[in-house]
Parts: C-alpha cells; structure tokens; sequence
C-alpha cells in the first residue's frame, strides 16, 4: 500500500485499525484526549508498522504536517465552533495531495426522536428532559 491518512478523533484508533491502515502506508491520528491516545498503542498493536504519528491535541490547534490522500474526521466536529471548523477545513484541503479527499462522517439527532432517546436522567439525547 501506498498514501498517507490522517484519522481526526481517532479515539483508541477503530478507525485506523480496521479501516485506514489496511489501505495506505501510514495513518497518522489527531486526538484530543491523552488516555486515548495512550490505549491506542494496544488496540493498534496489530498494525503498528502503518501506524505514523499519534498527536494529542484539539482539531482547532492541530497543524499538518503531512501531505494526505485521506483525511477522516469523524464524531468530532461538533465540538468546535462554527470559525474552528471551517480553518481546520481550509487547512486540511491545504494538506490533501491532488487526489486526496476529506471525509466526514456525523451522527445528528432528528429532533422527533429527542425523546426515544432522551429518558430526562442525564443520558445523551442531548435535551434536558424537559421538553
């Protein structure tokens, strides 16, 4: 394989151990939370030699420093604000290669479903229950 890809809230690294790192050279992976970071060199042991830099920080600081074929971005961007989000943009598309894309991936809670999912004790509908 060839390519590079970087996987942005990679989390323990699901993302790059079952999807990128079987496709390009190296995954390099952006994550806010240090413990997570740590726990992905376990859970990434399997495909170590794909995995490139592991970098702890928030998206908004993040600086490339890589040229990529991939950058994934998933479960993350609700986290930065509107201004954050479209300078990482333009900042990643800056990073690409000339064939590299940007995938993002979201999950959104439809409104009428709020209280399918919102039981009003604290669990992650997102509501306070009180709707």
């Amino acid at each position: 394989a060839t390519g590079r890809a970087l996987d942005c809230g990679a989390g323990i690294g699901r993302t790059t151990a079952h999807l990128l790192a079987p496709l390009v050279a190296a995954t390099d992976m952006v994550e806010l939370c240090e413990h997570f970071v740590e726990q992905s060199v376990q859970y990434c042991a399997s495909v170590a030699p794909r995995v490139g830099h592991r970098y702890c920080c928030a998206l908004q600081h993040f600086r490339f420093e890589h040229r990529y074929d991939v950058v994934w971005v998933q479960w993350v961007l609700n986290y930065l604000t509107d201004a954050h989000l479209v300078a990482f943009l333009r900042r990643a598309r800056a990073a690409l290669t000339p064939t590299g894309v940007i995938v993002l991936k979201e999950n959104t809670l439809v409104r009428e479903c709020d209280a399918l999912v919102n039981d009003g004790g604290g669990g992650g509908g997102g509501g306070d229950g009180d709707d």
